[in-house]
């Protein structure tokens, strides 16, 4: 399937072109009819064949297909299908299928343009007729981890049934024929080839599918989406075709501000250079490991790379410059930097390696100019933007009722005063507001009732375990936590826990983990024994230990602590003792504490295997200290203040960070055994540790034990003591970090304040935020300061909000945008649509999304971020975490009140 009602397969496996054929599912009795609406020619270059499925039975699934393309020379790339071939099937059986893997190599007959799936797996023996054991096998789908790379074709003679051949893609998309019939019966599949073997670089994509609800309208001001059709830029378009057609490594650089249309211009110019049969890469920002980047040195077509917001990833930048230097691809490279501007960042780029500064000395260097700069050409692209949004905004959820046609015909004009108009994102989100504001007045009415009825669910909610629909144990794998969480607390409710299912089921994010462990603590015994033995395979088989022992809880303390004493002591393997030193950790074994010091204390190779499991061990089980009822075992403290202090010279093996992670979610029963044991000890490691816990315990009495340890540490510990006074925020704590502003820890008491700065004094909060934003030593704490402002709303404060969402820190621009929400609500709307566009991570999506929650109370933004808050929510930073449960709670209607119930689940069941 490649699209809801279109299937790829083989030309040899169908009749001509207009006829019918009958297709059925694996393990389903069902025959559907389908059409073959476009055939290739069997046994030939394109044997291939598009099938629209028009039988009403048919229910078609939810898809979305990627298409792929090898765009190197490296062998050996990781392939698999899956199919009905005759090797599996029995007689008087139904049906069966196979999931062969492999790998290809590029090599393999390229004169032919087929792609060659070297098989992983023994092949088959000949059958007695002579026929191939892989009939049945073609037109099976060959994917290259997410990428539709080609269609298999043929069992080829004199290879020992050992390899299989298939169409590529390239040369399906190559062919007008069926690029057309794909257009017209496929339209949401899309034809871009993605490189496989760069796909663990890219950045993640969206499309608008034509049979799918859009989620909101601000979906419709995407870059990618191209909804308003590409206007101008007629010369800039040559001049880039130019800077491409030139021979070996070259960059270019696009600069402008925010919104100019970079990114837009961008995605047109790779999708002309993608239609000649160009390799395109947008690179994600969050991978600068040089073994991965190292593959894009490997190109055997011409490519380009696009580094959209390439002002703040300049070492990112560096590190694929050195590959492409250190192995000239063989073919063209091109890098298309887009920044706002090229300034300091672009001047230091071009320093230090004599070979990169060559290359970025001869790269053109553009500034991107207003789109629209006179009135005339701005009122058509205005109203081209208007029609453009009219027609698709019936198909966004909630506004498919008013007539779009007529309204857009409706709206007058911009004026030629109208500011900000000459930039082309500010002037489609003005056209895409000015439409929805018309609609909305059309119907005041409604819109009136709709607010009222949001305002009167405000303060209503609270976390049910009651899905209507039946209970699906796979549900708990899903992303949305409005489906997870819920299923989560119906199975255990039901009492109905099928723990073997459970334990197969895919933990890809935390949130499933939570859900899963959740569950399998309320049959603690059963599942126990499931995941024991896969933790005692851990030598053997990794992977499946690793997920088993994440899913162990309190719960299984009882019915595991001998044999995971016993697997972590006596094992002469390491990989299963050092599962089953984490597993005593997560269920709170805190009599088994000293056993795991001496595990990791053998000897030096037991050290270097284990000491990382064993410290974050001993961490867990004082924030885990058994059953609920149990109190905080000190000694627990005590022995893992000895381990750190034995090896404070080889602290790099204690995996203090995670350690730091777990300090910071301890509650008020530690605080006791920290402030007599850790705060005063004479190792400042665990000075640190403990100030760390005490400010996020946020215990008011710990403050002038803190602020007395601090006269007696050096600068580091003191500098987490004053973070520490910032986090317990009371008047105490201020009236303390305030007394610090003028000695030695000036600059510490000041980043403290900043955390707590929403709730000082009135006095005492307009000149500190004027202080914090002057001060250029305290740049990463501005953006506590943008958000203290959005709360506090001190009309004399609030200009500083448009620095802020002008910031060239995509993060400082996001919590600008929320406290801007909070300040002018539906005026700032298309200021935030343009800042939506500019981020580059999802925890910079999240924030917005709220702040665009905030500002149009529209509630189907609600499922918008239902799976990001999943995903992210759970990590935030504290002050943000209860920023986004407000939002939500205010403005989310009674959907918002249930996800952040489940989002306040989801953070507490991680901890």
């Amino acid at each position: 399937m490649i699209a809801s009602r279109l299937v790829l397969t083989s030309a040899h496996v169908v009749s001509e072109e207009d006829s019918d054929i009958q297709l059925f599912r694996p393990g389903q009795p069902q025959m559907y009819t389908a059409l073959v609406v476009w055939r290739g020619e069997p046994g030939g270059r394109d044997d291939a064949a598009l099938l629209r499925v028009d039988d009403p039975a048919w229910d078609p699934p939810g898809l979305q297909i990627r298409w792929g393309r090898l765009v190197t020379d490296r062998p050996g790339t990781p392939c698999e299908t899956w199919g009905v071939p005759e090797v599996v099937q029995r007689p008087e059986r139904p049906i069966d299928t196979l999931h062969p893997s492999g790998s290809i190599n590029p090599g393999d007959r390229f004169v032919g343009n087929r792609y060659v799936m070297n098989l992983n797996q023994h092949p088959p023996a000949p059958t007695q007729d002579g026929t191939s054991p892989w009939s049945g096998l073609s037109g099976a789908a060959l994917f290259c981890t997410d990428l539709l790379t080609g269609v298999i074709a043929s069992d080829p003679a004199k290879l020992a049934h050992a390899r299989l051949e298939a169409v590529p893609a390239y040369v399906l998309l190559h062919n007008p024929r069926f690029r057309r019939a794909l257009a017209e019966h496929g339209s949401d599949t899309g034809s871009t080839l993605e490189p496989v073997e760069w796909q663990h670089l890219a950045e993640t994509t969206d499309v608008l599918a034509s049979d799918s609800w859009i989620p909101s309208p601000s979906a419709l001001l995407r870059a990618r989406h191209a909804v308003v059709p590409f206007h101008g830029r007629t010369a800039l378009l040559n001049e880039l075709r130019a800077w491409a057609a030139l021979p070996g490594i070259g960059a270019c650089l696009l600069h402008g501000p925010a919104g100019q249309g970079k990114t837009r211009l961008a995605h047109h110019f790779a999708d002309q250079l993608a239609n000649g049969r160009w390799a395109v890469l947008w690179l994600r920002s969050s991978d600068t490991d040089n073994a991965a980047l190292e593959v894009l040195a490997a190109s055997a077509v011409p490519a380009l790379v696009v580094v959209d917001q390439a002002d703040a990833r300049a070492g990112q930048l560096a590190i694929v410059l050195e590959a492409l230097i250190r192995r000239t691809p063989a073919t063209p490279v091109k890098l298309l930097l887009l920044a706002r501007t090229a300034d300091e960042w672009w001047n230091t780029l071009r320093t230090g390696n004599p070979l990169i500064e060559q290359i970025l000395n001869q790269a053109p260097v553009t500034a991107l100019t207003a789109l629209a700069p006179d009135p005339t050409t701005r009122a058509q692209v205005y109203q081209q933007a208007v029609d453009s949004f009219a027609r698709h905004l019936p198909r966004v959820r909630s506004w498919q009722h008013h007539d779009w046609t007529i309204l857009a015909s409706r709206l007058p004009a911009p004026g030629p005063d109208r500011p900000g108009l000459d930039v082309a994102l500010t002037l489609h989100a003005t056209a895409l507001t000015d439409l929805l504001d018309t609609a909305m007045a059309h119907n005041e009415a409604e819109v009136q009732r709709l607010r009222i009825q949001a305002h009167a669910q405000t303060g209503r909610g609270g976390l049910r375990s009651a899905p209507t629909r039946r209970l699906r144990t796979t549900d708990l794998a899903s992303p949305d936590p409005l489906i997870a969480v819920p299923t989560a607390l119906a199975i255990v409710q039901s009492g109905q826990v099928d723990a073997a299912a459970v334990i197969d089921l895919p933990a890809r994010q935390q949130m499933t983990s939570s859900a899963l462990r959740y569950v399998l603590a309320s049959d603690p015994e059963r599942s126990a024994a499931l995941l024991l033995p896969r933790i005692a395979a851990a030598n053997d088989s990794w992977q499946p230990a690793v997920a088993a022992t994440n899913l162990l809880s309190p719960a299984h303390h009882p019915f595991t602590t001998e044999q995971l004493c016993e697997m972590a002591t006596e094992d002469a393997q390491y990989d299963a003792a050092r599962m089953a030193i984490q597993g005593l950790g997560l269920i709170g074994a805190t009599t088994a504490a000293w056993d795991a010091v001496e595990c990791a204390q053998q000897d030096d190779d037991a050290f270097d295997k284990l000491s990382d499991y064993t410290s974050r061990a001993l961490a867990r089980m004082f924030h885990r200290p058994g059953p609920e009822s149990a109190p905080v075992d000190s000694q627990v403290l005590e022995t893992y203040g000895r381990f750190i202090t034995s090896h404070h010279q080889q602290e790099d093996r204690l995996n203090l960070p995670y350690v730091y992670e777990i300090f910071r979610w301890l509650g008020p029963a530690h605080a006791d055994p920290l402030l007599q044991r850790w705060l005063p000890a004479a190792h400042e490691r665990l000075v640190d540790l403990a100030a760390t816990a005490l400010g996020r315990i946020r215990l008011d009495r710990a403050c002038r034990p803190l602020a007395e340890r601090a006269t007696q540490v050096t600068n580091h510990t003191s500098q987490t003591i004053c973070e520490a006074l910032g986090y317990i925020a009371t008047p105490q704590a201020i009236e303390m970090l305030l007394a610090r502003t003028t000695g030695q820890l000036s600059n510490a008491a000041y980043q403290a304040l900043a955390i707590c700065l929403d709730r000082t004094a009135e006095e005492d909060f307009v000149p500190l935020v004027e202080e914090l934003l002057r001060r250029d030593d305290l740049e990463h704490c501005r953006w506590r300061v943008y958000r203290a402002i959005g709360l506090r709303l001190v009309p004399e404060l609030l200009p500083h909000l448009q620095t802020g969402i002008n910031s060239p820190a995509p993060f400082e621009r996001a919590v600008a945008a929320l406290a801007l929400a909070r300040a002018e609500g539906t005026t700032a709307l298309p200021r935030l649509l343009q800042i939506q566009q500019q981020t580059s991570s999802p925890g910079q999506e999240l924030l917005v999304l709220l702040a665009l929650l905030h500002a149009t109370r529209d509630e189907n933004l609600v499922t918008d971020l239902a799976i990001p808050l999943g995903d992210q929510g759970w990590q935030l930073e504290d002050a943000l975490y209860d920023d986004a449960i407000q939002t939500l709670r205010e403005a989310g209607g009674k959907t918002g009140h249930t996800l952040a119930d489940c989002t306040t689940w989801i953070r507490d069941a991680a901890r």
